[in-house]
């Protein structure tokens, strides 16, 4: 990967160091290094080598920095262009190069703004991603311009410190920490396509991590999901009831469910490709939900179930299990900043479509069904994600230590 470098060309008058000096660029490509004037001076003092920026005490600090990024773009840009012919890329080649697109234009085109790009992308999606994703991208987006303000960044203004400093005003804001992790893996994953694009060369955002607290896995057990059936509801509860165990009894996401076609049902299985990661994945079917879904295979048009919004389906359940009086107490826990958080709720209030797929997946492994299984059956690609859900095999542990209770009669 080529990469600039500014750096201060110091030298000495009468035996003293001089105290403006010119700042010069090298340019770091496929074993080459080329060295060029940028045609800025600066007061010694007022050069950042580290975060390579000339910093506020320097007049026109601004702009000179401006000049600086176009003029890294430029040469990244030059060299690209250069290397795309397929011929072998010479310091000499890219130094004419450069010099001759100078000369074609007064000025160096302007580079793009942090917030600038950021808009084309949101504007674009040219990358993979769910509706949820997107949805959430402009909450990024706004939260980003509010901490950026009035400075002018582009993508070589991006680094650790301005990662952390976009944390810290996340935070600032009372914002959770994994709410605060959200946000920076959005804006980790438009610098990612930013830099596959060829947009960005500054690759500094990659030593920063996110950090998240555990969260914990609310599900409702088998015995939770009986009560939900046995209860006597209306036609329109009824309805969002069926939907809501099939999501029990397969763990497929709401956002499956909602898709999901009477031509997605053959064989005793569901086969669909999965809205979130574009995969074909197929679940078996047991004999209840292939009830549920005979009852409703003479519905009119493609769909195999009567879904609602996620948000009727969510207050449709909620009112479900208020019925059901799953009423036992659950507490929320949260981190703002090291503050921790405790909110405790019924059962009842807490529920939505998102515990279908963790209580499949949960119970699955309550009844001893190996882990291997289970991943195939969710459609988890890595344990990472996936280990989660091993915290919640309490069962599993009381059974384990009944053996060390044997020794004790």
């Amino acid at each position: 990967m080529p990469t600039i470098k500014f750096f201060v060309e110091k030298r000495k008058q009468h035996g003293e160091l001089k105290a403006v000096a010119s700042l010069r660029a090298t340019f770091h490509f496929d074993g080459h290094i080329l060295t060029l004037g940028t045609g800025i001076s600066v007061h010694i003092k007022n050069w950042h080598q580290k975060n390579q920026r000339i910093t506020k005490s320097e007049p026109g600090c601004v702009e000179l920095n401006m000049m600086l990024s176009n003029m890294r773009d430029n040469l990244m840009r030059t060299y690209r262009e250069l290397h795309l012919t397929g011929v072998d890329v010479t310091p000499q080649m890219v130094k004419d190069k450069f010099r001759i697109s100078k000369k074609s234009d007064d000025t160096i085109p302007p580079v793009n703004t942090l917030l600038q790009e950021f808009d084309s992308y949101i504007k674009l999606k040219t990358v993979g991603g769910t509706r949820t994703f997107w949805a959430h991208v402009p909450s990024t987006q706004k939260y980003l311009t509010e901490f950026i303000g009035s400075r002018i960044v582009t993508f070589a203004d991006v680094d650790m410190n301005f990662c952390e400093g976009f944390a810290a005003s996340l935070t600032a804001k009372g914002l959770t920490m994994n709410t605060v992790a959200s946000h920076l893996k959005r804006f980790r994953i438009f610098l990612n396509h930013a830099t596959k694009n060829g947009d960005n060369s500054n690759l500094r955002y990659k030593a920063y991590r996110t950090k998240e607290s555990e969260t914990e896995i609310f599900f409702l057990t088998m015995q939770e999901i009986k009560l939900l059936m046995e209860v006597k509801l209306s036609a329109r509860l009824e309805r969002i009831r069926d939907c809501f165990i099939i999501g029990c009894h397969t763990g497929l996401r709401y956002s499956d469910l909602a898709h999901l076609k009477k031509c997605d049902i053959m064989d005793g299985f569901i086969r669909f490709r999965v809205l979130k990661t574009q995969d074909i994945h197929s679940v078996p079917l047991i004999t209840l939900a292939k009830n549920i879904l005979k009852k409703y295979s003479i519905n009119p048009g493609p769909f195999a179930l009567p879904l609602l919004s996620n948000q009727k389906m969510n207050e449709g359940i909620k009112e479900i299990a208020a019925i059901a009086k799953l009423n036992n107490i659950v507490t929320l826990i949260r981190y703002i900043g090291l503050k921790r958080i405790e909110v405790s709720y019924k059962k009842c209030d807490l529920i939505s479509t998102h515990w279908m797929r963790k209580s499949f997946i949960s119970n699955s492994l309550i009844m001893g069904i190996p882990q291997e299984q289970v991943m195939a059956l969710s459609n988890h690609k890595s344990f990472n994600s996936f280990k989660k859900y091993f915290k919640v095999r309490d069962e599993e542990k009381q059974n384990a230590m009944k053996k060390w209770e044997e020794f004790y009669p």
